[in-house]
């Protein structure tokens, strides 16, 4: 009859309206799980010219991981050692929900961890906002136990520096507060027998506006550095325990101005050869040369000849200095070392406690 074949068709047309609904969500779901959501492989879009991270991408172009609050992110060249991978927030917008943290993905850029590292401080000349950004400067495993360290610096605008050592696990090992900008954190084995490796910092402390170079074991470094005006004291920090703190001579271009600072230039099985400029004055320009030996002894110093030119150009008044002058290299060998307490000018290595 006409009603049986109307409701044979009725039921034909229910049935590929039902599998046509199911290819549409079939499709979908291919779609956004295989395509839109699809982790790996990834690609990472940074902001042009920079180190930023903008975002990650999948291979299909769409994007997997985006940092809305926090606008950019540095991420690790090195993976961790159980395939996590970090993104530093180095933003200095305190409003920004990640501002401060240091993020830890797997490879499918789901999150492990996080950490907070950014804080409100209060030195003697008062109250410093949490106003941090975040630089990753070293992933390496430090006391051999097969586990990796993360080394990072949050920088202030003048002042200061904090360098934390972080598990891979995110649990915080040790920190460290500098008065200056630190140019450089690498690893050497300077103490003897302690299956460590040291961290050598190379900068400047504002205090006394001179170049630095210390040594720190990367597990009991707390505190901050050597400082002897209260203005560039934290004042909820101790002494730190550094194992070996070095001020360099300061050149005669240092003023209201210009500082110096020091910057590692060779680094050879604990044999290091640093630099120490003037800035902004000189720029990069390598003024002085020091060569630390085993154990960090001084071995020589040698002064540029971009010191000899700079100087009738910063000071056209006062007579030209003497080329490869021995009594401007001696002034330079004259280093003095931090002894827990005071400026000392006899070397001296602390105890590691």
């Amino acid at each position: 009859s006409i009603s049986r074949v109307r409701q044979f068709g009725q039921e034909r047309l229910n049935a590929l309206t039902l599998m046509l609904l199911i290819l549409i969500i079939g499709a979908g779901s291919f779609f956004w799980f295989g395509i839109v959501n699809h982790p790996t492989p990834h690609q990472l879009v940074n902001v042009p010219n920079k180190k930023f991270l903008e975002r990650v991408e999948n291979k299909f172009g769409y994007s997997i991981w985006e940092p809305p609050e926090l606008g950019v992110g540095v991420l690790s060249e090195v993976p961790l050692s159980n395939g996590g991978r970090l993104i530093f927030g180095c933003t200095r917008d305190a409003s920004a929900e990640r501002h401060g943290y240091v993020f830890c993905y797997d490879e499918d850029f789901n999150l492990l961890w996080k950490k907070k590292l950014s804080e409100s401080l209060e030195y003697g000349a008062g109250p410093m906002a949490d106003y941090f950004s975040i630089s990753p400067k070293l992933i390496e495993d430090l006391n051999g136990d097969g586990r990796q360290e993360i080394v990072v610096v949050l920088e202030h605008n003048y002042f200061p520096r904090k360098l934390v050592v972080l598990s891979e696990t995110g649990d915080e090992i040790s920190h460290y507060y500098h008065a200056g900008s630190l140019r450089q954190v690498e690893t050497a084995e300077i103490i003897p027998g302690n299956g460590v490796k040291e961290l050598v910092i190379a900068g400047v402390n504002n205090e006394y506006k001179a170049g630095i170079l210390a040594v720190l074991n990367p597990f009991l470094m707390q505190g901050q550095s050597p400082q002897t005006n209260p203005n560039y004291t934290n004042v909820n920090q101790p002494q730190g325990n550094e194992y070996l703190y070095i001020k360099f001579p300061t050149t005669d271009f240092v003023d209201d101005s210009n500082r110096d600072s020091a910057r590692l230039l060779s680094n050879r099985k604990g044999k290091l050869r640093v630099g120490l400029f003037n800035y902004p004055r000189a720029g990069l320009s390598d003024l002085v040369f020091f060569y630390f030996g085993e154990g960090m002894h001084l071995e020589s110093v040698a002064v540029s000849d971009a010191y000899y030119r700079m100087y009738p150009q910063v000071f056209p008044d006062k007579p030209a200095l003497d080329y490869n002058s021995s009594s401007l290299n001696h002034y330079f060998t004259e280093l003095e070392y931090w002894d827990g307490e005071s400026w000392i000018s006899n070397r001296t290595s602390r105890s590691e406690k």
